[in-house]
């Protein structure tokens, strides 16, 4: 078995298969010159249908055509890419490929060392990384020397080694020889990415499996961009469908390449074809459509008008009425079934050139055979045959073998001397298909050779004038009473004369209210002026009809919105009155609407994100806790959706509001304002407690909203929003945002102002903690109770103490602490554990030193959240069966007001023992630990640190990885990636801080 080579992109890279010479002697002018383009490129170089066409300057579909006969007569080679890509080459001749091996290998080894955007490598037959190209070291992250030698399940997830994705892939590869797939894969520094990937099994000379090829392309953009645009074409889709399924007709829409964007399931029923394979192809890919709707194809709205045409189509053998409206971004096409009105149309023009040319027709039939002996013009033009095709064929060619029967019974009546003549009115069938109505009056003819008649004449009369106009009127009659669009008649003097069936339902009126009535009973006066003006065109002769829009009245008083179109009637040349065809478009043009409305609000939204992403990676590149603010207010005013933006809080007993920055205003406004209205101090007081985005729209006599003074729109016109500007339960400010606009702050856009209010709140957080610790200055409060007990229902009398002193926060407002507990202790920790509502669980961790080292899981500790947010920390807690005290330290410019507010609220007999200012403590964190532990990642910094207090690098353990990794709810061995990484950049921060 020859060796596999990879392939990029699913291009197989290979010679020729069979070495046999090739040919172009019996090819077409136009195949030669396809052929020739591959003679222009490297032998064996792959070309895509587009790259051909290009070269050819001809259509991708021609040229497609060109191409798959070449490979059909050995020519060329070709092989599908992708879902729908294909690529052709020309086989390298045997000779030349021997000739050229050495160079094809040296020219794939520089190509594959000089792709970036694949990671291409081999793995020997276990599975293990051999070679590693540029590509491969830019999309995994790993250099060479990390990892050749390892095995290829180190770029899975977890899971998919948990799975045996990665043996199994091999296993599938080596079986089948080449394997194409797609998945989740993980980089070097433990990042996901979307990888398409082929894996190909390579054999040596003997068939045996040597190795892999491997090759990886980073899709993560792709698949991102492709789940969000079909996320929003599914959501846009489903309301279509909702809308467009309530028409009674066929319904499709073109974009501006003519390709199909739309199909409701009425329009693919009557063209009968599957709407799922019709919608995002162009219109001329389906049998007949491009010949059927041709006239769509140069058709760019005439200016903003309709076009409307009938047309036929073959595929189904049907006629269709059309009317195309002109959008903005392509055609909306609406056609229902005519097929019926044009048969019958066919059938009366047939039926109208016979009479104009029929006369009474004579014929002679041989009695015993049945056949035609003798037939005169008018009958030959009556039947449609010519003479010499009647003369000879058998009756049964004009009649039907009732008709034979009958005439057979008035010929033994005959010869009995029971009628003198026979009669036999039938419907000849004519060369054409269709029947002339007939009346035949025959006699019989005698051979005088014979006892028996030999012969039987006819005159035939054509009844057809009369028939016809019976025919006629029951069909029009017919035609009118089924349509489903609203038929009238009015006379002179716009008295109803004639209405149909869907007349009557259209305007809920019966014909018995409706025929002789005037035509106000249904429309309103300036649509009877209207009527008067167009009737008078009419007469003059100015016009022959036309059409218009207007709304009618129905019985039940619902307005609807209908298109007619009217007519003159005339005979002779006097004017008889006014027909028309009204059509109810009522839901059409509400669904135009809805679908206008939904447009500028995706518009609107779609600014609102953009300026919602600038915000974002705007203030999460900041440094101070103004620069944060005054970015917000100035990204906020700037954008086309609001007027004007400002950042303020309340401060005090009193609620004064304290501005910290402003944009889209004049700036005339003191620092510091009092409400001057009620309503606006509620509504301010409701968004920080609770904590929720706040819409109001009476913003007059607002005395805080006069920031936007200087705006040009009149107060009455603004709609403002306050937005909490807050994280884990703590509100550092709060947004005011204004928009001279009604309806704004709903829907998803309060969603996305109500998300940009927590973005900046945790940026703010981050600011705030981060200057705490680089602060040299501290704010120490001591707190202490001694009704603790009391307070939480607890019953413990002995001498245990708790000792508290470390914190690690856990995530999702889950922290583990970690202290030390005395002889006693326990007890006092067992009943802390069950009586304190935020304490969850402990676990001792060493009984062997002087003092039981504990650890304890809270979830939701107020006063730990609190201090934490603003930056600080908690150092110590203790309790005791008489007392219970806490130690904490804050950043000089923590609001420690509301740190003691919240305390005394949660424990309302604690008392605060000392305030105090004081330096950083000389045990506290130096900058070279700062350094240090500013090199973690979050996830990072809470492995190592709960690993850390859990005694995981005590000597003996304390904890191991398994218990640390279920104390965290992580696998094992994720905590141990992350142990490791974390101790390499320990490691490496400090040994670079020392140097």
């Amino acid at each position: 078995m020859p060796p596999r080579l990879p392939s990029v992109d699913g291009v197989l890279i290979r010679g020729d298969n069979d070495g046999e010479p090739m040919t172009n002697t019996s090819l077409t002018g136009a195949l030669r010159e396809t052929l020739a383009v591959f003679a222009d490129a490297p032998p064996g170089q792959p070309l895509t249908t587009t790259e051909v066409a290009a070269a050819l300057d001809l259509g991708r579909r021609s040229s497609y055509d060109r191409l798959e006969r070449l490979a059909e007569g050995g020519h060329l080679e070709t092989k599908s890419v992708g879902a729908r890509g294909r690529v052709w080459w020309q086989p390298v001749e045997p000779d030349r490929r021997d000739r050229d091996a050495g160079g094809v290998d040296q020219t794939f080894q520089s190509l594959v060392a000089a792709v970036e955007e694949y990671a291409i490598f081999v793995l020997d037959a276990d599975g293990y990384v051999e070679t590693w190209n540029p590509g491969a070291a830019h999309i995994k992250g790993y250099e060479r020397a990390e990892v050749v030698g390892q095995h290829v399940s180190t770029f899975y997830t977890d899971d998919d080694v948990a799975d045996g994705v990665p043996e199994r892939l091999l296993g599938e590869a080596a079986e089948s020889g080449s394997v194409e797939t797609e998945g989740w894969r993980v980089r070097k520094d433990g990042t996901r990415f979307w990888a398409s990937v082929t894996l190909t099994a390579l054999y040596d000379d003997d068939g045996d499996l040597t190795g892999y090829a491997k090759v990886t392309r980073d899709e993560t953009d792709r698949r991102t961009f492709e789940q969000l645009l079909k996320h929003q074409r599914d959501e846009l889709k489903a309301e279509l469908d909702e809308l467009f399924d309530r028409l009674s007709e066929g319904f499709f829409r073109l974009d501006e390449a003519d390709r199909v964007t739309y199909v409701n399931d009425q329009a693919a029923e009557l063209l009968g074809v599957d709407r799922t394979a019709l919608e995002g192809e162009p219109l001329d890919a389906f049998d007949g459509f491009d010949t059927t709707f041709a006239e769509l194809t140069d058709y760019d709205g005439n200016g903003g008008g309709e076009l409307e045409f009938e047309t036929y189509h073959e595929p189904h053998d049907t006629w269709l009425h059309v009317t195309a409206y002109p959008g903005r971004q392509g055609i909306s096409v609406y056609f229902t079934h005519i097929s019926e009105r044009k048969q019958r149309q066919r059938e009366l023009e047939r039926y109208e050139t016979i009479v104009e040319t029929i006369s009474d027709g004579v014929y002679v039939v041989d009695d015993t055979t049945g056949r035609f002996t003798m037939v005169n013009d008018a009958y030959a033009a009556m039947t449609g045959y010519s003479k010499s095709e009647l003369v000879g064929s058998h009756v049964s060619i004009v009649v039907d073998d009732e008709t034979i029967e009958t005439a057979q019974r008035n010929r033994d009546e005959l010869l009995a001397g029971e009628r003198e003549t026979g009669r036999v009115v039938a419907d000849l069938q004519t060369a054409s298909g269709g029947s002339v109505p007939s009346e035949a009056t025959f006699t019989l003819l005698s051979d005088p050779r014979a006892d028996e008649p030999a012969e039987r004449v006819a005159v035939v009369r054509n009844m057809s004038e009369r028939i016809q106009r019976e025919r006629e009127l029951e069909r029009y009659e017919t035609i009118v009473e089924t349509v489903d669009d609203g038929i009238y008649i009015v006379d002179t003097d716009y008295n109803f004369q004639l209405v149909n069936e869907a007349y009557e339902r259209l305007t809920g009126r019966s014909r018995e209210e409706l025929l002789g009535s005037h035509i106000s009973t249904v429309v309103d006066s300036d649509t009877v002026d209207l009527g008067t003006e167009l009737r008078e065109e009419l007469e003059r002769g100015m016009g022959s009809g036309g059409e218009l829009e207007l709304e009618m009245t129905a019985a039940d008083g619902e307005v609807r919105t209908v298109e007619i179109k009217y007519a003159p009637l005339e005979s002779d040349g006097e004017f008889l009155g006014t027909t028309g065809i009204i059509r109810d478009v009522t839901d059409r043009k509400a669904y135009e609407q809805e679908l206008e409305r939904r447009r500028r609000k995706l518009v609107a939204l779609d600014d609102l994100n953009t300026v919602a992403r600038e915000i974002t990676a705007t203030v999460i590149t900041q440094s101070t806790r103004d620069e944060i603010e005054r970015r917000l207010c100035s990204h906020l005013a700037a954008s086309n959706s609001y007027d004007a933006a400002w950042v303020g809080g309340i401060d005090g007993p009193n609620g004064s509001v304290s501005y910290h920055a402003m944009a889209g205003v004049d700036g005339a406004v003191d620092a510091d304002v009092e409400p001057t209205s009620p309503d606006y101090e509620a509504v301010v007081t409701q968004a920080v407690e609770t904590q929720e985005m706040q819409v109001v729209t009476d913003l007059l006599d607002w005395g805080p909203s006069r920031p936007v003074a200087a705006c040009d729109a009149p107060d009455e016109a603004y709609t403002a929003a306050i937005i909490p500007i807050a994280h884990e339960g703590t509100v550092y400010g709060l947004l005011h945002v204004y928009a001279a606009r009604q309806g704004a702050f709903t829907g998803e856009e309060r969603t996305v102002l109500s998300q940009l209010g927590g973005v900046v709140g945790h940026a703010v957080a981050a600011v705030d903690q981060k200057r705490a610790l680089m602060s040299d200055e501290l704010v120490e409060l001591e707190f202490s109770t001694t009704d603790y007990q009391r307070a939480f229902g607890m019953a413990y009398d002995g001498d245990g103490q708790v000792t508290l002193t470390r914190t690690v926060p856990m995530g999702e407002d889950a922290y583990l602490v970690y202290g030390t507990v005395n002889d006693d202790g326990i007890d006092l920790l067992t009943t802390l554990a069950e009586s304190l509502p935020h304490w969850a669980d402990y676990d001792v961790l060493d009984t062997t030193g002087d003092s039981t080292k504990v650890q304890v899981r809270l979830n939701g500790p107020p006063t730990l959240a609190a201090v934490a947010a603003h930056g600080g920390r908690v150092d110590e807690i203790v309790f005791e069966a008489d007392q219970a005290s806490m130690r904490a330290h804050l950043a000089p410019t923590t609001p420690v007001r509301e740190i003691i507010d919240m305390v005394r609220e949660t424990y309302p007999t604690t008392k605060l023992v000392a305030r105090r200012q004081i330096a950083q403590p000389v045990d506290g964190p130096s900058n070279v630990q700062q350094v240090v532990l500013e090199s973690l990642t979050d996830r990072q910094r809470t492995v190592i640190d709960v690993a850390y207090n859990s005694g995981f690098f005590e000597s003996p353990r304390l904890s191991s990885g398994e218990d640390v990794a279920d104390t965290l709810d992580i696998t094992p061995s994720t905590f141990h990636q992350h142990l490791r990484k974390a101790e390499e950049k320990l490691v490496e921060a400090v040994l670079e801080t020392a140097v």
